[in-house]
């Protein structure tokens, strides 16, 4: 299992409940994990990949049931979520010219 410092976006996070270490507490409005929120889009797998964060992608997906049965606000903006477009860039590549 992953800890939440492992996570790119720890130092502006402000997700109370993380899909990392399955923990915290969401009340209704708070915010929700970056990444959980770009997992439900269509082709995430791609988007993972091309940032080189798989690693991330596996360690939260299997937790993703478990996050969402922590409050009917998490399941109902992630299933809204999905019909978005994504806000993940792809990382520019310092060989890339």
């Amino acid at each position: 299992m992953h800890t939440p410092t492992e996570c790119p976006h720890w130092d502006g996070c402000s997700a109370p409940v993380c899909p990392l270490n399955r923990t915290g507490k969401h009340l209704r409005d708070e915010p929700i994990c970056y990444y959980a929120i770009e997992l439900v889009k269509p082709g995430a797998d791609q988007r993972f990949a091309d940032n080189d964060e798989t690693w991330l992608l596996k360690a939260i997906a299997p937790n993703l049931d478990w996050l969402q049965k922590q409050s009917r606000d998490i399941k109902k903006r992630l299933a809204k979520s999905a019909r978005t477009p994504s806000r993940m860039t792809r990382k520019q590549s310092t060989n890339e010219t």
